[in-house]
């Protein structure tokens, strides 16, 4: 028995040696003795995750050094786990109700326990799901995290409104509770359903705090703090579904300020504009997604950048609207509304437009042929597309299944010839960046149902998305003998 163990210790050691001499750690030895010790003395083998670190793997270990080190390695991330864990709740409704529903499989990503790979877990399942009730799904002791949650096998004769909730267990919310509805399948959809907003990781929130982000004025400081967006199948519902399912009608706002000229790219980057979910293809012949507002300052001005949050995806017949103010500093126009209808697929899509009531002059632009201008707008997007092109256009019409429409009021008082109505006579102006210059746009479409008492409202169908200027003609100058004035040694003289 003793000769077995002095081979052993012997064998051991020669290899020790080895590894010496290729520069190995004191370490490595300390822990090999360790094991021959215990070996020796037939004593249990003790290693806390705490005092000790996982052991790394070298060349010619034995299956049970690997195993030994896979344990510790376990202990210490079960250690880590126990400190910052929270609970999941995860809900499977009827949309529209408060419905359960039952016998739902979802995906999680990353592993909520592991934060590797992905976990499958289905309602009621007996070692995971801690809530006995049919249609929810409770999972406690989950780590701190950002998650995708899909499904994978759906109720029967019912399915998805979205794709994939993105959710997170963060100190700020240690227990979230996740809506997911389902649809029934044997009815046509017909909306509205509220798109329940992402929540943000903790990058998104330090960066949203940094940069003073708000909601009507109260601070952001947790990550479930953004508002949801909606789905119709009709504009009709848009107004109608306000008695339900009320879009959002404040923006997030920042106080943090960027320049006139920065790319809409660049403001999405570093801002982390969240991603919200996307519908489900082929939920209906035609979904309109409203989405919330961000703005954003304009550096040295009183002039914003408005921007969509980022959409997961979008598909032919799905339109994008957002109806959300914004106005120029000097209060003579305004953007009321963007909404473009996709005559492609992608991923990732957003859009953002600084406005302002002169073209800066940073932006280096050729002078506009225009008397009076009453707004600029400066489009930008972000997206990948579907098929062989790797990047939205939208400044190529042949993006759109039909013209982007751009609701705008101007107000009556806007230095201009007059329509018979008595509002601006105004005129669109688009820069060509092929040709460098700016070209006439369709004329402005009068909307008088929209008029409010000292506003006038226009819809402009752009074609794509570029920069775009608004104004009209200075009236001439006309004389009346009850307004002429003569200036005389300081006095007036009628």
């Amino acid at each position: 028995m003793f000769s077995f163990h002095r081979s052993v210790f012997l064998d051991i050691s020669k290899k020790v040696r080895m590894l010496e001499h290729k520069g190995a750690i004191c370490l490595i030895t300390v822990f090999l003795l360790t094991i021959v010790v215990a070996f020796v003395f037939e004593s249990p083998l003790t290693v806390s995750a705490q005092n000790f670190p996982p052991l790394v793997p070298f060349g010619n270990n034995t299956k049970s050094q690997q195993e030994l080190a896979k344990q510790t390695a376990a202990t210490a991330t079960s250690t880590l786990s126990n400190e910052q864990t929270g609970m999941l709740t995860i809900k499977k409704v009827i949309v529209g109700t408060e419905k359960l529903l039952a016998n739902a499989t979802l995906r999680i990503t990353p592993n909520p326990f592991t934060l590797r790979g992905s976990l499958v877990v289905h309602d009621n399942n007996i070692t995971l799901d801690s809530d006995s009730r049919n249609g929810i799904i409770l999972l406690k002791n989950v780590r701190f995290s950002s998650y995708l949650i899909n499904e994978t096998k759906n109720p029967l004769h019912f399915g998805p409104i979205l794709l994939k909730a993105r959710i997170t267990v963060h100190q700020t919310n240690t227990h979230p509770i996740v809506l997911i509805e389902n649809r029934d399948l044997r009815i046509p959809f017909v909306g509205p359903a509220r798109v329940t907003a992402p929540y943000l990781n903790d990058s998104s929130l330090h960066t949203f705090f940094s940069k003073g982000a708000t909601i009507g004025g109260v601070p952001i400081n947790r990550v479930d703090q953004l508002p949801p967006a909606l789905i119709v199948t009709s504009e009709k519902q848009i107004i109608t579904s306000k008695k339900i399912l009320p879009p959002p009608s404040k923006p997030i706002t920042f106080t943090a300020g960027v320049p006139v000229t920065s790319p809409v790219s660049q403001i999405f980057k570093s801002f982390q504009m969240p991603t919200y979910p996307a519908p489900v293809k082929d939920i209906a012949s035609h979904l309109i997604y409203v989405t919330p507002a961000f703005k954003i300052r304009q550096q040295g001005s009183n002039n914003n950048f408005t921007l969509t949050p980022i959409i997961a995806r979008i598909f032919p017949g799905m339109s994008l609207l957002m109806n959300q103010s914004s106005a120029v500093a000097s209060g003579l126009a305004s953007v009321e509304e963007i909404k473009l209808r996709f005559a492609e697929q992608g991923s990732n899509v957003g859009f953002g437009f600084g406005v302002s009531d002169t073209v800066p002059s940073s932006l280096s632009l050729p002078k506009i042929p225009i008397g009076t201008l009453a707004l600029f707008l400066n489009i930008g997007f972000v997206g990948q597309a579907g098929g062989t092109k790797k990047i939205i256009e939208f400044s190529n019409s042949s993006s759109f299944a039909s013209s982007p429409e751009i609701n705008i009021f101007v107000n009556k008082l806007l230095n201009t010839t007059k329509l018979s109505d008595g509002c601006p006579n105004i005129t669109t102006f688009f820069f060509n960046e092929n040709l460098g210059k700016w070209q006439i746009l369709n004329k402005p479409i009068r909307d008088p149902a929209r008029d409010t008492m000292d506003k006038c409202s226009y819809t402009i169908e752009t074609g794509h998305f570029s920069k775009f200027a608004v104004g009209g003609i200075k009236p001439p100058e006309v004389l009346s003998l009850t307004n002429f004035v003569l200036k005389k040694h300081d006095k007036y003289i009628m």
